[in-house]
């Protein structure tokens, strides 16, 4: 008697081909000025030469989004200098991010904040010129423990991208839950909002389980 063994793949997914109405924007930033021992990027000087340099720097991209007949609401935001980490190779999606958005809340894959980043924050924003190394941005083992171009690079997790992230708010909560590219890490966050003398404050917090990273040299 002859066995035979049948197997499948399966491929779950969601495709809109309904689509009530849609709209593409580019932006962009540039910066130009006198550095002194800092090279273009606005890392220091590996060479010390202790002078002054022309910085500049251009930069643009795209935000696309659509609405279904439906009312879901989908878009794609990459930056052009980054279109090749876009594309999802092998290693899935590291640059720009990919959305769905309904009553039910919102739903991010791609390079995008871990749960407990979204809701816990940076120290405030760039400084100077070139961000000087951007050491205002707080590192996150769910970000990579300072990924890409971060010079806070005091961990490794190659695995945090590209981020799952669902998102829900409510009455001036927030909440969030997200995982990295393997589905083996768990982060959850959540804030909360509230008017305070003719403005408004904002409190949150974050945890983020995860299964492995190593510590940068």
């Amino acid at each position: 008697m002859k066995k035979v063994l049948f197997a499948s793949t399966a491929l779950v997914g969601l495709s809109i081909t309904s689509m009530a109405s849609a709209e593409i924007a580019l932006f962009g930033d540039a910066r130009l000025g006198i550095g002194y021992n800092i090279l273009n990027n606005g890392s220091a000087d590996p060479d010390d030469d202790e002078d002054l340099r022309a910085i500049s720097r251009v930069r643009f991209g795209v935000t696309m989004t659509g609405e279904s007949d439906a009312g879901i609401t989908y878009g794609a935001t990459i930056r052009a200098d980054n279109s090749a980490g876009g594309q999802g190779g092998e290693d899935g999606q590291l640059s720009g991010d990919v959305f769905l958005s309904g009553a039910w809340g919102t739903v991010t894959f791609g390079d995008t904040n871990g749960a407990d980043e979204q809701h816990v924050g940076d120290a405030g924003g760039g400084v100077g010129l070139t961000g000087l190394g951007d050491f205002n941005e707080t590192p996150y083992i769910s970000n990579g423990g300072g990924f890409g171009d971060d010079q806070l690079n005091f961990a490794n997790n190659p695995e945090a991208r590209p981020t799952v992230r669902y998102d829900f708010a409510f009455g001036g909560f927030g909440l969030s839950a997200s995982t990295n590219r393997d589905l083996t890490d768990v982060g959850v966050g959540a804030s909360y909002t509230a008017d305070f003398a003719g403005g408004s404050v904002t409190g949150g917090l974050g945890y983020y389980d995860f299964e492995s990273f190593t510590i940068s040299q």
